[in-house]
């Protein structure tokens, strides 16, 4: 969600009031979603909430992308607020990324033979440090990205 405000901000409690906008993000997911609209396949390994941002997650994501989703009942979809200033320039962010630590070594072996052909992988650094670990002794082991 991102929040738009044209006013000086004091963070003293008060309502500021401002437009709020909610949009499919995350790095990964819109790197996905980019390359799948310019025709090129990736796999997207992610963890989403059963909640209704995490449906609407569901939509954004291309439905042959989807097969390394998993959706974690109980859990809250990891979710970014932004609020910007009335010239568009981040002020501040509050981001509940707790669901990523959900996304665990396993989950990335079980993806490990999607994995090992991709010539680029890409990752939120927000994941626990087992699982960059995971990913990273992966690609050092199938040479990615390549030379």
């Amino acid at each position: 969600m991102t929040m738009s405000a044209d006013v000086c901000m004091s963070l003293d409690g008060r309502i500021h009031f401002g437009k709020s906008v909610m949009s499919g993000g995350g790095v990964a997911r819109n790197i996905c979603e980019s390359l799948s609209k310019l025709g090129y396949r990736s796999v997207f390994i992610s963890v989403l909430g059963d909640d209704p941002q995490g449906n609407i997650l569901k939509n954004f994501i291309p439905k042959d992308h989807l097969a390394g989703v998993k959706v974690l009942q109980g859990r809250s979809t990891g979710q970014c607020t932004i609020v910007l200033d009335r010239n568009g320039e981040c002020k501040f962010l509050a981001g509940d990324m707790e669901i990523h630590q959900h996304l665990t070594p396993e989950m990335i072996l079980e993806n490990q033979e999607a994995i090992k052909k991709a010539p680029l992988i890409i990752f939120d650094a927000n994941l626990s440090l087992p699982t960059i670990e995971t990913i990273l002794g992966l690609a050092q082991s199938h040479n990615i990205p390549g030379e």
